[in-house]
């Protein structure tokens, strides 16, 4: 009797065994959880959802967020996440990716944030339609967008959807505009320099210094301008009553910048970004799916955003 006992349970082992080598994991020790990778610089973390879902929450040099998801096939041994098969191991609070190409390790982190928190979705509240508002720094008087078109200044009118309104024509070309409560900045792209523009008839009141690099945004905080250049140039802080360079971020080099909540928010990768300063850190980001954004002005309430022919105005925290 003993002997037919032993017999039956280790064949019942061996068969468990078996069959379990290509088994979808569901157990509470395996993949399934919030990663923080420790192997690279940039931040990234991942989440395996017990729905066999995944995202990878991407920070390219802290400034940059983006996600990648989709639907992934978890065994014992291998993680299938649709273009890439990773071979896993799991050590205490410790997990290590590899395949033929690269090593990953990453700790669990119930901590980090869900990937709707990672990017969100803002409320659209309005939306104005044209045919070409280009790819520059857009900017607000409260009232009115300004948006940059080469040699001209186009105003719109939000309340009225005028997207005929008025054209200022410049002679310089600019990618940026901003509002500094009583007047206009305009980059020249021609000299790396920006400029102080009359909003009732175009005329140029103040020219700055020569700058650092030619510029993609400008924001202003209420005394100075932000001014985004190009890469590896950091973004400056302009002060035009001294006419002089007084801070910079390094490595921060994006496009379109707006000030507002005393945050600085800006475009990068096609997307909205809420930064704090001093030290800089990204807060949060947002997208429009769908919609790569090039353009960002606050209008003391809320936020223009543009794309190339759609400004849409947006309630972002």
């Amino acid at each position: 009797m003993k002997i037919h006992l032993i017999i039956i349970t280790t064949l019942f082992l061996f068969s468990g065994c078996s069959d379990d080598v290509n088994k979808p994991v569901t157990d509470t020790f395996n993949l399934y959880g919030k990663w923080e990778v420790t192997s690279e610089s940039d931040s990234r973390y991942y989440i395996f959802k017990t729905n066999n879902t995944w995202y990878e929450l991407q920070e390219y040099r802290g400034i940059s967020r983006r996600i990648l998801s989709g639907v992934c096939t978890i065994t014992k041994t291998q993680v299938d996440v649709g273009s890439i098969i990773w071979n896993y191991s799991i050590a205490g609070n410790q997990l290590t990716l590899t395949n033929v190409d690269k090593k990953i390790t990453a700790v669990r982190n119930d901590s980090i944030p869900e990937e709707t928190e990672w990017i969100k979705s803002p409320a659209i509240l309005d939306s104005i339609v044209s045919f070409n508002f280009g790819s520059g720094d857009i900017t607000s008087d409260g009232t009115n967008i300004w948006v940059p078109r080469g040699h001209y200044l186009l105003k719109v009118k939000p309340h009225t959807a005028d997207t005929a309104g008025m054209y200022f024509s410049l002679p310089f070309y600019t990618y940026a505009v901003e509002w500094d409560g009583m007047s206009l900045w305009c980059h020249d792209d021609d000299q790396k320099k920006i400029k102080k523009i009359n909003p009732a008839d175009g005329s140029i009141l103040f020219i700055s210094r020569e700058l650092p690099d030619y510029i993609r945004g400008i924001a202003f905080d209420g005394s100075s301008f932000w001014l985004s250049g190009y890469y590896p140039s950091p973004t400056y802080k302009y002060d035009p009553v001294s006419n002089s360079i007084v801070d910079s971020l390094p490595n921060f080099n994006e496009g379109a910048l707006a000030f507002g909540r005393g945050h600085l928010y800006y475009i990068a990768s096609g997307n909205i970004h809420k930064a704090s300063l001093n030290p800089f850190n990204v807060v949060t980001a947002y997208e429009i799916p769908g919609r790569y954004l090039y353009g960002i002005a606050f209008d003391g309430t809320d936020f223009w955003v543009s794309t190339s022919n759609t400004l849409y105005k947006v309630k972002l925290d």
